[in-house]
């Protein structure tokens, strides 16, 4: 009964010990945004660009479309990334075609392999609105 229990006890913490290890391994990358709508692009002297970048990581990056959304990575001084890879990309709007354009953007991480993807849409924007999530509370006080 007792080498039973102490069994049990060391399978545990084998177990423990394997799942602490496991959570090491699996890293997880985000980027900043899931998706991006960029303006038509339509003067041949004014782009429009956006920084896509990632939480952590170091990847290669890829246009579905390179004639609606150009893509270029923006190196980094950390000497710690391996050479060729970048945690930040400019995006650029580069269709001209008045019917929106979807392109996907594909991020590689470098060392592990996980894609991530942005779906970016260069359409007409006919308005923007802006609406906050922030609300004053006045206290002791009547609006005026």
């Amino acid at each position: 009964h007792y080498f039973i229990q102490s069994n049990l006890r060391m399978l545990k913490l084998l177990l423990l010990t394997l799942l602490i290890g496991l959570e090491n391994l699996v890293q997880t990358f985000t980027l900043n945004v899931p998706n991006v709508l960029l303006p038509l692009h339509v003067s041949n002297e004014m782009y429009t660009n956006f920084t896509l970048s990632a939480d952590s990581g170091c990847f290669n990056w890829l246009s579905t479309k390179e004639l609606v959304v150009g893509i270029q990575p923006i190196p980094t001084d950390d000497e710690s990334l391996p050479q060729g890879c970048s945690r930040e990309a400019q995006l650029t709007a580069l269709s001209q075609d008045p019917d929106r354009q979807l392109s996907l953007i594909l991020a590689e991480e470098t060392s592990t392999g996980s894609e991530l993807r942005v779906d970016v849409f260069v359409d007409k924007i006919h308005r923007i609105a802006i609406k906050t999530t922030s609300l004053e509370l006045l206290l002791e006080e009547t609006p005026s």
